[in-house]
């Protein structure tokens, strides 16, 4: 009579997290390209995951995979920063990121030098990065509720973490340190790799917008709302 099978993930605590799930666009071809450089892209990454590590209380829990990077947290904000930091680190080493971050049942479990992960988030989170047509990491809308706009309106969108455009909600990609250097950066690579134009003027557009002085939230905002402080649409302890 065969032993039953040990209830190791059945066991493990499931907990709500928020999920982002990003790819590097272009990896393949940079690998096969210039591996020298891809190494380089990789010792940034891993520099951008010990600054988060440094500089944040309570970090997010970061894995790399190869093309796929995904960040886990109780915070949407800390998910928001490092998915900020690896957008810069990337388009700094010639790369563009596409991703999602969706909120719901998370478990892991560390076994014998392995590492088990399910996940219901990072699945909502692989599914809208799967849609995404552009170089962007969307946010699922359920997490952006209208009765924060008033509250979003009032950052600076430099410092602003998330960013109403092309009729999705996403990570901003900018910051104090990368603003016209990414747009400059953006239009290299579009003269560098013209088969992929169409994702490089998209970013640009995004670019143009955010420095135009627009709101960067949906049309129907209402400057007359009732202001709520800005925090996850769900909860987050469950």
């Amino acid at each position: 009579m065969s032993e039953l099978p040990q209830k190791l993930m059945a066991e493990v605590e499931v907990k709500n997290r928020y999920v982002a799930y990003m790819d590097i666009l272009g990896w393949s071809d940079k690998v096969d390209s210039d591996f020298g450089a891809t190494l380089e892209l990789y010792d940034e990454l891993i520099t951008s995951v010990n600054d988060v590590q440094e500089i944040s209380e309570n970090p997010p829990v970061i894995r790399i995979v190869s093309d796929s990077i995904i960040v886990v947290s109780d915070d949407l904000r800390r998910v928001l920063r490092t998915t900020n930091l690896f957008l810069h680190s990337a388009l700094v080493y010639d790369c563009l990121l596409r991703g999602g971050i969706a909120f719901g049942k998370h478990c892991e479990l560390a076994n014998q030098g392995n590492l088990f992960v399910l996940s219901e988030a990072l699945v909502a989170a692989a599914k809208i990065e799967r849609a995404v047509s552009y170089p962007c990491v969307a946010v699922h809308p359920d997490l952006i509720q209208a009765s924060y706009y008033p509250e979003l309106a009032s950052i600076p969108l430099i410092t602003r973490l998330v960013l109403f455009y092309d009729g999705v909600w996403l990570v901003n990609p900018f910051n104090v340190m990368w603003l016209t250097s990414a747009a400059s950066h953006a239009s290299y690579l579009k003269e560098l790799h013209p088969k992929h134009a169409a994702k490089y003027d998209w970013f640009l557009g995004l670019y143009d917008t955010f420095t135009s002085g627009a709101s960067m939230l949906p049309e129907s905002f209402d400057t007359g709302a009732t202001q709520k402080r800005w925090a996850p649409a769900h909860n987050e302890t469950s």
